[in-house]
């Protein structure tokens, strides 16, 4: 998650709204996702060009033209836009703000699983099915990250909510409740 002063992040959301409406109303919802989704990889994985981008001496005629190279041509208006109202350095925050509002919209809900050991798949849909009935019927997309120091069970991150069932934070609690 992207770190913002107020101002910056309400100007993002109001980015991010704009675009999810008029995207929605013009049927081009999955071109511009996958359009940000493009943008945002390449500057994640890219940093030294992420700079030049954001730096404020570079013209928004090249701006224009790096952007032409990643996005579908019927969005390019879009991030135009962006790039001519001077937001170009807000563009990887209005992006997340916008993927918010797609998994709002889609009813997705994103969950991070750590675990010892790698789920099979049947697990995993145990686990959607627990999660569908503690946070209500959505879809999951769970992103798992092995943990090996957990030494058992697993720690779930669901909308900002962790439910820790680990062997190693177990062992934790207890050595503190002994030494206190």
């Amino acid at each position: 998650m992207i770190v913002l002063s107020p101002y910056s992040y309400k100007i993002a959301q109001n980015y991010a709204q704009a675009l999810f409406e008029i995207s929605m109303q013009r049927g081009e919802i999955e071109d511009l996702c996958q359009s940000f989704f493009r943008i945002t990889q390449v500057l994640k994985q890219e940093p030294a060009l992420k700079k030049i981008l954001k730096n404020p001496l570079l013209n928004s005629i090249d701006r224009k033209k790096f952007i032409s190279l990643l996005v579908f041509k019927k969005v390019e208006p879009l991030f135009f836009f962006i790039i001519d109202k001077k937001r170009f350095n807000l563009l990887e925050e209005i992006a997340e703000s916008f993927f918010e509002k797609i998994n709002a919209y889609k009813n997705i809900t994103h969950v991070k699983l750590e675990s010892a050991h790698a789920f099979n798949q049947e697990q995993l849909e145990i686990l959607r099915g627990k999660l569908k009935t503690l946070v209500g019927p959505r879809h999951f997309h769970i992103e798992e990250k092995l943990n090996p120091h957990l030494l058992g069970s697993f720690r779930l991150n669901v909308d900002g909510k962790i439910l820790d069932l680990s062997v190693a934070t177990h062992v934790q609690n207890i050595i503190q409740e002994h030494h206190v």
